[in-house]
């Protein structure tokens, strides 16, 4: 009986995990109705891109429930490709006097292969963005929201976002990716992400691939 229910219990984790490689279409905050919510968002997003390009190559940014918020985005300047990184000094959410969160940036150059390589991995999940199903539709009061935005060829900018995706799913490998310390510039994340630039690289590359043939 119990080797039944852990293999279903797989099969259902293995499910979702699958079917989360897809950005849903992120909500237009600007044009949403005065609410708590969008107060939050407004004020979350003016600290954390604050010093970011408003044509990224790509841009990230984690809000989770409790902890702090934080952000990067890749730009190229004069030297090449650089990611600069934003953390609040705490979850804004949650703040008691939110007028005393700062935000901490950083810069950092990176090479031009990853820089591309990020880049191209951000446009194709934007070209993929679509409206979850219903069974797909899933949040939670806990959990942490996902934004990713990128600049095409013509100088739009898209945003997609996902919650709290399994790890093991593409979206989850994609989050694994953005919060590794040479892929956020010079935030610390205890080393737990600590990676070598080639194997980010090479991590990148190999979710572009899987994710291709989903167009």
């Amino acid at each position: 009986m119990k080797r039944i229910v852990f293999g279903l219990l797989f099969s259902v984790v293995a499910s979702v995990a699958a079917g989360q490689c897809r950005l849903e279409p992120a909500e237009d905050i600007a044009q949403s109705s005065p609410s708590a919510c969008k107060t939050y968002y407004d004020n979350v997003f003016a600290l954390l891109f604050g010093g970011f390009s408003e044509k990224p190559e790509a841009r990230y940014a984690s809000l989770p429930s409790f902890t702090e918020e934080y952000a990067f985005s890749l730009e190229k300047d004069k030297k090449g490709y650089r990611i600069v990184s934003t953390t609040l000094t705490a979850n804004y959410r949650y703040a008691t006097r939110r007028k005393n969160v700062k935000t901490r940036l950083s810069k950092k150059h990176t090479s031009e292969s990853l820089a591309v390589s990020l880049r191209e991995l951000f446009r194709l999940l934007i070209r993929q963005i679509e409206e979850p199903s219903p069974d797909e539709a899933r949040r939670g009061s806990d959990g942490t929201t996902y934004f990713f935005a990128s600049t095409d060829n013509e100088g739009k900018t898209a945003v997609g976002e996902t919650w709290s995706p399994e790890p093991a799913s593409a979206l989850g490998r994609l989050v694994g990716i953005c919060n590794d310390p040479h892929a956020v510039g010079n935030r610390s994340t205890g080393g737990r992400h600590d990676r070598t630039g080639e194997e980010l690289l090479g991590r990148i590359r190999t979710l572009t691939s899987d994710l291709s043939g989903n167009e």
